[in-house]
C-alpha cells in the first residue's frame, strides 16, 4: 500500500517539532549596567568660528557624568629674538589656552613640565624650554602683542633656570586662561603649533610632532 504525501509530511512535522521542543532554552543575555561601564569620554575638535580667528584647535570633550570639559589653544605670537643674561640667543612664541568646564563642580588644574629642554623629533639640535608665566590673562588681551604679556624679557630672565609648573582651579560653569611661552635654541622652520589635549584624565601638550605628558585635570 502505498503512504500518501500528505501523511509523510505530517509524520516529519510531529518529529521536527519534538526535537526542537528537546533543546536546552537558551539563557537571555545578560545587560551590563551603565554604572559599571568603563567612561570613554567623546573627543570632537572643531575649528572656531571667525571671531575666534586667534584659536588654532578647540577639543570638546563630553564626560561621563553628562558635563563637558572644553579646551582651546591658541596660535602664535611674538617668533622674536631673546637674548639672556650670559649672551645667548632664543627665539620665543607665546600661547594662551582656554579650559572650560560645564560641570557643577569646580576642576583642578596641574601642569607640570619638569625636564629643562625637550628636544624636536623633527630638529634634533633645536631643544625648546616651555613656559608657563603666572600673569592673569583674560580675553580682553587677545589682540593685543603678545597676547598682553608684560615685560617679557624680565620675565624669561626669571623663568629660564627652573622647571616651570601651574595650578589653576577651573570654576563650576567657568573658564581660565593661561599663557603659555615656548623657548627655542634657534628658529623653528616652517610653523609652530601648540596645544594641550586630555587623554583621560592626563594632560597632553604638543609642540608640533612633540608629545609631552604634562598634567591632570581632576
Amino acid at each position: 500500500m502505498r503512504t500518501s504525501p500528505l501523511v509523510i509530511l505530517t509524520v516529519l512535522s510531529v518529529l521536527f517539532s519534538c526535537v526542537q521542543d528537546q533543546k536546552t532554552p537558551t539563557a537571555p543575555a545578560t545587560k551590563i549596567p551603565d554604572t559599571l561601564k568603563a567612561p570613554k569620554p567623546t573627543i570632537i575638535e572643531t575649528r572656531l568660528e571667525p571671531k575666534g580667528k586667534y584659536i588654532d584647535t578647540r577639543y570638546v570633550y563630553n564626560l561621563a557624568n553628562a558635563s563637558q570639559v572644553i579646551i582651546e589653544n591658541s596660535l602664535p605670537k611674538g617668533g622674536l629674538d631673546y637674548t639672556d643674561n650670559n649672551g645667548k640667543t632664543y627665539v620665543y612664541t607665546v600661547f594662551y589656552s582656554k579650559i572650560t568646564s560645564t560641570s557643577d563642580q569646580p576642576i583642578q588644574l596641574t601642569i607640570d613640565f619638569p625636564i629643562e629642554n625637550y628636544t624636536l623629533p623633527s630638529s634634533l639640535s633645536n631643544a625648546v624650554k616651555i613656559i608657563l608665566p603666572h600673569e592673569e590673562m583674560t580675553t580682553d588681551k587677545v589682540e593685543l602683542f603678545n597676547y598682553g604679556l608684560p615685560d617679557i624679557n624680565t620675565l624669561l630672565n626669571d623663568n629660564i633656570p627652573d622647571p616651570t609648573s601651574l595650578q589653576l582651579t577651573i570654576p563650576s560653569k567657568g573658564s581660565r586662561l593661561f599663557y603659555v611661552i615656548t623657548l627655542f635654541n634657534h628658529g623653528v622652520e616652517g610653523t609652530v603649533r601648540t596645544g594641550f589635549s586630555l587623554i583621560e584624565n592626563t594632560l597632553y601638550y604638543r609642540i608640533n610632532s612633540l608629545k609631552i605628558a604634562s598634567g591632570k585635570l581632576h
